[in-house]
């Protein structure tokens, strides 16, 4: 957490999730001083998103950000966020995404392979909340998100999706709520992040990530008449490129031919794959 900038006009919030016997050698039963401005906090509910909403209840900065427990961060990343956030003209964006950058820790080597890199081609670049194109943002731990907007909209995580999609719920509902601002994507500002196999995930998974993600994230994008203007950061193919992949891994995972039971599909989550 080391910052060339230091940590004085950072607060650091660390929420146990749940995951684990203990946090810091203990498990807290009450918020707990880790150092000026910096607390632990017990969990809200069990999984990550309570975790990060009991975060969010706590936070009182200006913007925020959602740090993944094994993620570091580069040394000049906050002063590159802070020069972004204090050289803006006129309105703030309402996201500033850094660069997401793996760390192979076997092999102790740094890649900028991510599948979305070709976002940060430039040193900056500034688009419209509500068209980004396909500047999609699907991780809060590479965002930094305006807190004041967050709060304005009454957002948080929806604990009933994951742990997957619910980042991507969270950043573009918050996205479609602010159509009149600009995202920013900085290249020179990196997230490191581990890479590590992937973990087996059942049927139930797969459908709660329809039902409560993306077809709840396409239903707010269709209430706010986005798609007849042509502008919804939904449509920029974050749910359908999730969607794509999802349903073409379908054929090689016998479990997800069928519902969580054994039978079809709900109705909902078939139409939304026939017509993707």
């Amino acid at each position: 957490m080391r910052q060339s900038t230091g940590l004085e006009n950072v607060e650091i919030i660390v929420v146990d999730d749940g995951a684990g016997d203990q946090v810091g050698g203990h498990r807290p039963a009450a918020a707990a001083p880790l150092s000026q401005g910096h607390h632990l906090y017990p969990p809200g509910g069990p999984g990550l998103s309570a975790a990060r909403n009991t975060g969010l209840a706590h936070a009182t900065g200006d913007w925020v950000s959602f740090g993944d427990p094994d993620d570091f961060l580069d040394p000049n990343l906050f002063a590159r966020i802070d020069a972004e956030i204090s050289g803006t003209q006129g309105q703030a964006p309402v996201m500033i995404a850094t660069r997401p950058v793996s760390y192979q820790q076997d092999a102790d080597r740094f890649r900028t392979d991510h599948p979305l890199d070709y976002r940060f081609a430039d040193t900056r670049t500034e688009l419209p909340a509500a068209d980004p194109g396909n500047h999609i943002q699907p991780q809060v731990s590479s965002a930094w998100l305006d807190r004041a907007a967050i709060e304005r909209h009454g957002l948080r995580f929806d604990p009933r999706i994951g742990p997957a999609f619910e980042d991507a719920h969270f950043v573009n509902r918050l996205l479609l709520r602010e159509p009149e601002r600009n995202v920013v994507f900085l290249r020179d500002a990196n997230t490191y992040y581990r890479t590590r196999p992937n973990a087996g995930v059942s049927a139930e998974w797969y459908i709660d990530q329809f039902r409560h993600g993306y077809l709840d994230l396409l239903e707010q994008a269709w209430r706010r008449a986005a798609w007849s203007r042509g502008s919804s950061s939904a449509r920029s193919s974050t749910a359908p490129s999730d969607i794509s992949s999802i349903s073409s891994t379908a054929p090689n995972r016998p479990a997800l031919r069928g519902g969580p039971e054994g039978g079809d599909l709900p109705a909902p989550e078939q139409d939304l794959l026939r017509h993707r």
